[in-house]
């Protein structure tokens, strides 16, 4: 279940954000905005207090996004971008945690 407060931040983030015009070019204001609320990465552990928001959560908020922007290519770029960041994030801990194996080889 969705935690309300994080509903609701995110209402609040979208209510207040810039508007999205279709007509004008990629709306980086309105996701400067959501980063600028702590709206990006909620699916995410980013201080080791685990994630903010699990799938279901997300999935509900994403339909947030569609409903509140009236743009449904915004709530699947939202969603797109938490899949690049947690690839990202898994890439990372993999290469970090294959450097440590490669540099215990190494001096085993």
């Amino acid at each position: 279940m969705l935690p309300r407060t994080v509903f609701e931040s995110m209402r609040t983030a979208l209510r207040n954000a810039p508007a999205v015009r279709r007509d004008a070019a990629f709306p980086r204001a309105w996701w400067q905005h959501l980063a600028a609320h702590g709206q990006l990465g909620l699916g995410f552990d980013a201080d080791g207090h685990g994630a903010r928001a699990d799938w279901a959560a997300i999935s509900s908020l994403s339909g947030l996004i569609a409903r509140e922007t009236a743009c449904l290519g915004l709530a699947l770029a939202w969603l797109a971008a938490l899949r690049s960041l947690g690839e990202a994030r898994q890439l990372a801990a993999g290469s970090a945690l294959l450097n440590t194996e490669e540099a215990h080889e190494v001096t085993a």
